[in-house]
């Protein structure tokens, strides 16, 4: 749901400006060539496999350069949520099941790289006290974090990342309330 909704409401935005140039040849460091001959320029042949492989290992190391930091601190965030924060807190936050609480899943879960081996202990603790909180904190982990916003800096300027998680965001919260409201 939160998918179609999203992609509705960006298609009704104006992103034709939305992108970043992005130019192989300037991307990669001066000694990466598209063949072996020496020169930077670009062949009429197709790349072959070896150098399509090239291309996306240099492509990967430089993204992975500018991001490794803040991949590293969002799971361990995780990592640092789910070892440390005491179950009473939880529960005492979580027991009412108040809009507040669906509030508070999100904006935990919002910041956090998850995956779902890194955030099915947290779920399955959330579930058991309350399934609104429980779906709000996955989605919100799994609809945006920190590391797949730095991602999107490769791609998207500024004006279209902030359109991209706002609607992420507001769709994540009228989830919460639908649910909280529902269940």
């Amino acid at each position: 749901m939160i998918v179609a909704l999203s992609s509705f409401l960006l298609s009704r935005c104006d992103l034709r400006d939305a992108a970043r140039d992005y130019h192989l040849a300037e991307h990669h460091h001066h000694h990466d060539h598209c063949c072996d001959c020496g020169h930077e320029h670009h062949h009429d042949h197709p790349l072959s496999m070896a150098e399509r492989c090239r291309s996306a290992l240099c492509d990967t190391l430089s993204i992975l350069k500018t991001t490794w930091f803040w991949i590293l601190l969002s799971v361990a965030a995780a990592a640092a949520l789910e070892s440390y924060l005491p179950l009473e807190q939880i529960t005492q936050v979580v027991a009412d099941h108040s809009m507040l609480s669906g509030l508070l899943a999100a904006v935990i879960g919002f910041p956090l790289h998850s995956d779902v081996f890194s955030i099915t202990p947290i779920i399955q603790l959330l579930r058991g006290m309350s399934e609104p909180v429980a779906l709000t904190f996955t989605l919100s982990a799994m609809v945006t974090s920190v590391p797949s916003v730095v991602l999107l800096t490769q791609a998207l300027k500024p004006k279209a990342i902030v359109r991209y998680v706002g609607i992420l965001v507001l769709l994540t919260l009228c989830c919460s309330l639908a649910a909280l409201v529902i269940l």
